[in-house]
C-alpha cells in the first residue's frame, strides 16, 4: 500500500471470519453465510484479531486486512477516537445450537496483568431464539469466591444464574467480570471488545471435538469474577423509525437500534461507525455512490466518510461506534 496515497473513505464490508465450534449449529445460513456442511458458531465480521483478520472484499482496498488499513490510515478511519493502538472492537454473529459454556472475561485492569491487551465487555441483540432457549447472565444474588468454588465443585453453578427466556429483539449487556452463558437455540449479534479472553467455569458435562472435555480454568475465573453482577441486564430501548435509538454505552463501544422505513440520513460523528443488517434490505447512498445491503452485511464506515443515508421499506439495523 502506497503510504503516501491519500485515503478514500467508503463503506466498506469484509470477508466473514467462520469459526467451526463444539456448539454451533446451521442458521448463520439465515444471514446469507457460506458455512457449507460445517457446524459453524461464529461470523467474525470485523476483526483486527491476530490470526484471524478481516479481509475487505470489495472498493478500492479489496484484499487488504483491516490491522493493515488501521495501521496506515487510523486517523482517517478513527478520526477525533483515534488511538494510536490496535482496533478497538469485534464484532460477530453467533449461532449457539448447543449452550455455550458457562464463562466469565477479565476486565481491562485484570487483563494487563495477565499480559493481554484488553478486557472483554460485550452486549448481545438476539435475532432469533428457539422456545426452549435461555440467557444466563450474572448471579441472583451476591456470591463470595468461596461459594463460587462451591457451587462449581458441586456442579451446579446454573442453579445461581439470573436466567432469560429470550425473544427476538432482546438486548443484553455483559460487563467483564460477570459469569455468563448463552443457551442452545439462539442467534445472536455480539459487540465487544477487540479480546478473546475466556475462562470457562462449567462446560455442561459434555465432550469436545477430540470427544475429551474441553479445559476449565476455574483458577482464573475466581479471580476475575465479579461477584455482584450489578451492571449485568437485559436492556430496554425505542424503536422509533429512521433515528438512532439508544441500546448499550458502555466505556468502550455505543450501540444503537436502527430501523429504516423511507429515509434515513445521518452525520458521521468523530469516529467511525459500524453498521450490521440485522433484517431485510436496503440502499446505502454515500457521496455519488450507492450500495445495496442484505440482511447479514455488516459495513465499517470511516470517519471521513462524513455522511450516508439509507433508503429500505422496513430494514433493521445496529449501528455501533467506539467510546473514548
Amino acid at each position: 500500500m502506497n503510504k503516501e496515497a491519500d485515503f478514500l473513505p467508503y463503506p466498506m464490508r469484509f470477508t466473514p471470519v467462520l469459526q467451526p465450534k463444539v456448539w454451533g449449529g446451521k442458521k448463520l445460513q439465515t444471514l446469507n453465510k457460506s458455512i457449507g456442511d460445517t457446524i459453524t458458531g461464529e461470523s467474525w465480521e470485523v476483526s483486527a484479531m491476530p490470526g484471524f483478520e478481516s479481509t475487505i472484499d470489495q472498493g478500492v482496498y479489496q484484499g487488504y486486512k483491516l490491522n493493515e488499513l488501521w495501521q496506515q490510515f487510523g486517523k482517517q478511519i478513527g478520526g477525533n477516537l483515534y488511538k494510536n493502538s490496535d482496533f478497538p472492537l469485534l464484532i460477530k454473529f453467533l449461532d449457539a445450537a448447543e449452550n455455550l459454556s458457562v464463562q466469565v472475561h477479565p476486565n481491562d485492569q485484570q487483563a494487563e496483568q495477565i499480559s493481554v491487551a484488553q478486557g472483554k465487555t460485550e452486549m448481545w441483540y438476539v435475532l432469533q431464539a428457539d422456545s426452549q432457549a435461555r440467557i444466563y447472565l450474572g448471579f441472583q444474588k451476591e456470591i463470595s469466591k468461596e461459594k463460587l468454588q462451591e457451587i462449581l465443585q458441586q456442579g451446579n453453578v446454573v442453579e445461581h444464574l439470573r436466567q432469560y427466556k429470550p425473544v427476538a429483539g432482546d438486548c443484553f449487556f455483559v460487563p467483564a467480570g460477570t459469569v455468563h452463558a448463552i443457551g442452545g437455540g439462539v442467534l445472536l449479534a455480539e459487540i465487544q471488545q477487540n479480546s478473546d479472553t475466556t475462562y470457562r467455569l462449567y462446560d455442561w458435562d459434555r465432550n469436545g471435538t477430540a470427544q475429551n472435555p474441553r479445559e476449565l480454568h476455574i483458577e482464573q475465573g475466581l479471580q476475575v469474577f465479579n461477584p455482584k453482577s450489578e451492571n449485568a441486564a437485559k436492556c430496554s430501548y425505542d424503536t422509533t423509525p429512521n433515528q438512532l435509538n439508544p441500546m448499550v454505552r458502555s466505556a468502550y463501544f455505543a450501540t444503537n437500534y436502527l430501523k429504516v422505513q423511507g429515509e434515513f440520513q445521518h452525520q458521521m460523528s468523530q469516529t467511525f461507525c459500524i453498521l450490521m443488517c440485522t433484517k431485510s434490505s436496503g440502499i446505502m447512498h454515500y457521496g455519488s455512490e450507492s450500495l445495496e445491503f442484505y440482511a447479514g452485511d455488516t459495513f465499517l464506515l470511516p470517519a471521513e466518510l462524513k455522511e450516508f443515508s439509507i433508503r429500505a421499506t422496513d430494514a433493521e439495523l445496529l449501528h455501533i461506534s467506539p467510546v473514548g
